[in-house]
């Protein structure tokens, strides 16, 4: 018979949740990269849009207007992608404190696990050492009454 954990299917569960939450971090992290990728995309457009020089021609009150409507809303972007950002930041730190909690959870059982099979081991191997210490004596005892029978004749 082998060693059996009785924790096992806890200690499954448990692997699944880390698995869960490893994909969680990552969805997590997938999100900050994409929201910053949009904040750098931003910061391109701004300032491209202040770099941009108006022609030779006169210079139109009405295209003033429209550069300034246009960066306002780039920037009404940039707060929103921003705000989007620190609250996906902090859900990656929340969803990375769940994976360690449940990774110290798995480990946990998984030293457990360790630990009682090196005990079983342990075991196993004294008993099997009594086991060969009885046969060694029956053979001894047997051999002595070989000599002592065919001593005797």
């Amino acid at each position: 018979m082998g060693f059996d954990f009785r924790l096992e299917k806890v200690l499954r569960y448990r692997q699944r949740l880390v698995d869960q939450q490893a994909r969680r971090v990552a969805l997590a992290q997938k999100r900050v990269g994409e929201l910053t990728a949009a904040r750098t995309e931003l910061d391109r457009s701004v300032a491209a849009e202040m770099a941009g020089h108006p022609g030779a021609g006169p210079l139109l009150v009405k295209d003033l207007q429209a550069k300034t409507a246009w960066l306002e809303h780039l920037r009404r972007k940039i707060a929103d992608v921003d705000a989007g950002l620190n609250e996906a930041r902090n859900e990656l730190l929340r969803e990375q404190e769940s994976l360690n909690a449940a990774w110290r959870d798995l480990e946990a059982l998984q030293q457990l696990r360790r630990k009682q099979k090196a005990a079983w081991i342990h075991e196993q191997e004294t008993r099997e050492s009594k086991e060969l210490d009885e046969v060694g004596q029956i053979r001894a005892d047997r051999a002595r009454r070989s000599i002592l029978a065919h001593g005797t004749e």
